[in-house]
């Protein structure tokens, strides 16, 4: 499966040497398909959440080639599906936790540029209370190997080397336990009997 990344590479060497790249990628995600773009999101204990991830600021000619590591806490999620977006001819993915790896190129589609350009999905359920990372990286954590590649050879990769925080998927635990309202309740008994107290003076004090 992973013979598809060679593509990118030889593109790169055919289309000549690598330039400089023209502002930085922007990759964002989008939660449960409601067209915003979310940096956190609060998800019930085994439920599941869809996760599409877009980049942006993509200059021309456009990428041939794109790949990435999705990083989360597998104390806190699990990866129930994962798709690459159609339009990534060459499409792959493979998810091994605690990532999700997935890559794709194009060969008989125009070079994509610009704005909002799907990349994957990812469907997260959530395995425990608490607040799980997610975070982006190239497939080889900054090796040789060039994930995001123009028409014309540039390499748009630097930014993920060292792993971009996307958001933070939080399950909050909102019912407290038997042990907590045992704690509680002699404070709720002596906040009861005060105020009655406080009632009866007022009253004496009225009469």
């Amino acid at each position: 499966m992973k013979k598809i990344k060679l593509i990118a590479p030889i593109a790169a060497l055919l289309l000549g040497i690598s330039g400089p790249a023209s502002g930085k990628l922007v990759f964002n995600l989008d939660f449960g398909q409601d067209g915003n773009y979310e940096t956190s999101w609060n998800l019930a204990l085994n439920d599941t959440i869809r996760a599409d991830l877009y980049v942006s600021n993509v200059p021309n000619p456009g990428l041939i080639s794109m790949g990435f590591d999705l990083v989360y806490n597998l104390s806190h999620l699990q990866v129930a599906s994962a798709s690459v977006a159609s339009i990534w001819e060459l499409g792959w993915v493979n998810s091994t936790a605690p990532e999700v790896e997935a890559g794709g190129g194009q060969v008989s589609f125009p070079p994509l540029a610009g704005d909002r350009i799907l990349l994957a999905s990812v469907e997260f359920t959530s395995s425990a209370y608490g607040m799980s990372t997610l975070s982006l990286y190239d497939s080889d954590r900054g090796g040789f190997f060039d994930d995001f590649v123009l028409e014309n050879g540039t390499v748009l990769d630097d930014d993920l080397a060292s792993g971009i925080v996307l958001a933070q998927v939080n399950t909050p635990n909102l019912i407290p336990l038997p042990g907590t309202l045992a704690l509680l309740a002699p404070g709720l008994v002596a906040l009861l009997a005060s105020r009655s107290r406080m009632k009866l003076i007022d009253e004496e004090k009225r009469s």
